[in-house]
């Protein structure tokens, strides 16, 4: 992606998953046969990765401070994770669980075809609770706008941490912005329930099989902006709230983004995904210039989005 284009500025406080990738591309049909022991040896990378590491890499281009806040375990992974925040210069605000090893996620990639994503579980990151939400009350006074995910429905600790995050929030009057991951998240949190905490939400990201599957039309999404849009108009009426939809579609949900905001003009645009010569994260990277456009209200142009189309205007 290529250079933002524009001075840093703001605070941005992500509060999210920081876990380790080890990922490796297999041939395709390396996994075929499932019956029988395979050994197979290709090349891997090890990297610190999770929400909050993916999003705070990319957004320390855009803001002028970048604060994490996660749960990490007490193996020996964690002084890794440490110097590898310290090097992307984010305040690191990292809750220890003892006794718990950091989340690890195994990522195996067949030829150009699907992957084979494993992830740890429980994750450090469910056990960050409500006492842990008000240690870092003043880092979220002094922000512009907070991230947060949904990873941390999963968890007893932290899905009453995650509710508490925004009700804090919303009493300093800070944004929020609410990434509506994994992709199964209706399979365990109903929208009934997620449209209370989604109405005190600023902004809203989700993809279109993630909303389809919220709206009780699983597998209904199509690879064109219609189901999009009405996703937006839909989930709009639901939480009937004003926050800014941003719906992620195209044959890997991040292709293309709808963006919608009632009483706004509702607007289409491309994230360059076809272009990037580096794939991984990148919905992060998108994410990170979006949510500096939504804060200063400009609209993404191709200096952000690092590709020639840039975002266009549409309407819905």
């Amino acid at each position: 992606m290529a250079g933002p284009g524009h001075e840093r500025s703001g605070t941005l406080t992500i509060v999210g998953d920081v876990r380790l990738d080890i990922r490796s591309m297999l041939p395709a049909g390396a996994l075929a046969d499932t019956a029988a022991d395979t050994d197979l040896f290709a090349p891997m990378t090890l990297t610190v990765a999770g929400t909050a590491a993916n999003l705070a890499s990319f957004a320390v281009q855009h803001f002028a401070q970048v604060n994490v806040i996660a749960g990490v375990g007490d193996d020996f992974a964690t002084a890794g994770i440490r110097d590898h925040l310290q090097r992307l210069g984010v305040g690191q605000h990292l809750f220890g669980k003892p006794g718990h090893a950091n989340a690890t996620t195994v990522i195996l990639r067949m030829g150009d075809g699907a992957r084979v994503m494993v992830s740890s579980d429980p994750s450090p990151n469910h056990l960050l609770s409500v006492e842990d939400i008000d240690t870092v009350a003043a880092v979220l006074a002094a922000s512009d706008l907070v991230f947060t995910e949904g990873h941390f429905l999963r968890g007893a600790a932290s899905r009453p941490a995650v509710h508490h995050l925004v009700d804090v929030c919303a009493g300093l009057g800070v944004p929020v912005c609410f990434d509506l991951v994994p992709h199964d998240l209706a399979g365990f949190v109903p929208l009934a329930e997620l449209a209370p905490l989604l109405a005190r939400c600023s902004v809203a990201i989700a993809s279109a099989q993630t909303a389809a599957a919220l709206l009780g039309r699983p597998g209904a999404e199509r690879q064109d902006d219609g189901f999009a849009w009405w996703a937006a108009e839909q989930l709009t009426r639901v939480v009937g709230a004003d926050t800014t939809w941003l719906i992620r579609w195209g044959p890997t949900n991040i292709e293309q983004v709808v963006s919608s905001r009632p009483g706004a003009a509702p607007r289409a645009y491309a994230t360059g995904y076809e272009l990037a010569a580096e794939k991984t994260a990148y919905g992060d990277r998108v994410a990170a210039a979006e949510l500096w456009c939504w804060l200063n209200k400009v609209d993404l142009d191709a200096a952000m989005l690092g590709h020639a189309g840039g975002a266009r205007g549409q309407d819905g």
